[in-house]
């Protein structure tokens, strides 16, 4: 399963897992307890992302991909209860995304 991690600073990072990422997991890549924001896809009938629940209040800078959101954000979708990762179609996009916003940032 690939799920993908947009650093408030850094390029997309994609995770690879075997099987569903567990929630120490998604804590640890988010830096601290987890939020989920639901938006709906053309691909994935619900994408998610993670984020840190307390991002704002402890001063954790926006991301750049998304700056309404702080510090880390993980993408990924929901399937019944669990959050699994993403859709290929939905990877390649976003791979997409992320080199036109750094050409635009160079």
């Amino acid at each position: 399963m690939t799920y993908l991690v947009f650093p408030p600073d850094g390029p997309m990072r994609e995770k690879h897992t075997g099987s569903l990422a567990s929630l120490s997991r998604l804590q640890g890549w988010v830096g601290g307890d987890i939020e989920a924001v639901y938006h709906q896809d053309p691909f994935d009938s619900t994408i998610v992302y993670i984020v840190n629940e307390n991002g704002h209040n402890e001063g954790m800078p926006p991301t750049r991909y998304f700056p309404r959101l702080r510090g880390p954000v993980v993408i990924c979708r929901q399937q019944g209860e669990d959050l699994v990762g993403v859709h290929p179609k939905t990877v390649r996009i976003y791979r997409m995304i992320a080199v036109l916003m750094e050409r635009a940032s160079a």
